[in-house]
């Protein structure tokens, strides 16, 4: 989403609460663009304005984030008998490929490997996060609705100790700079 009036860009990374953002955040403006591109694609786009602009994201804890894609996704693309331990080893040989299934720093990186964006909040601290946020972009604070959200136990109850490590390799760049924990 890139928003002219307020001078900033929100990099979606999918299932990281871009849904929620984007449906506080537009409500508020008049002028938005948006869905799922990457601070490159925007910086292609918009070279002055991803320069001035104020840049941020959301990022997920990883085996969160598989567990709600896999609740998403549940019925598509021909998942329907997957179990969620099927889904993950799809995932880690390839065979679930998505913008949905792509590590975080893709997105937030430029063409150097540099993190691109000025501001990258956390899906686990979205509000607080969010509050934040408004403050930089000079907005008022709102509480977030939430939307597109999955039903599902607590993600640590869908695991093994192969489809952890699976995710932990897929993942593991993200997990290394974000910090992420598994459980936590």
């Amino acid at each position: 989403m890139i928003h002219h009036k307020n001078k900033f860009i929100f990099v979606e990374i999918p299932k990281t609460g871009t849904t929620t953002i984007c449906s506080a955040l537009n409500s508020n403006y008049d002028f938005a663009t948006w869905r799922h591109r990457t601070f490159m694609q925007y910086r292609n786009e918009y070279p002055i304005k991803a320069k001035e602009y104020f840049k941020f994201s959301f990022v997920r804890n990883p085996w969160d984030k598989l567990v709600s894609q896999f609740h998403f996704n549940r019925g598509k693309f021909g998942m329907e008998n997957y179990s969620f331990k099927d889904y993950i080893r799809a995932f880690h040989a390839g065979h679930v490929v998505s913008i949905r299934s792509q590590s975080y720093l893709p997105w937030l990186v430029d063409e150097n490997g540099i993190i691109a964006v000025d501001f990258i909040g956390r899906f686990e601290n979205l509000q607080n996060d969010f509050d934040h946020l408004c403050d930089q972009i000079g907005i008022e604070n709102k509480k977030l609705p939430h939307k597109n959200s999955t039903k599902h136990e607590h993600y640590t109850k869908y695991y093994d100790k192969e489809s952890r490590r699976l995710v932990a390799e897929k993942y593991a760049k993200d997990i290394e700079y974000f910090g992420y924990k598994f459980g936590e």
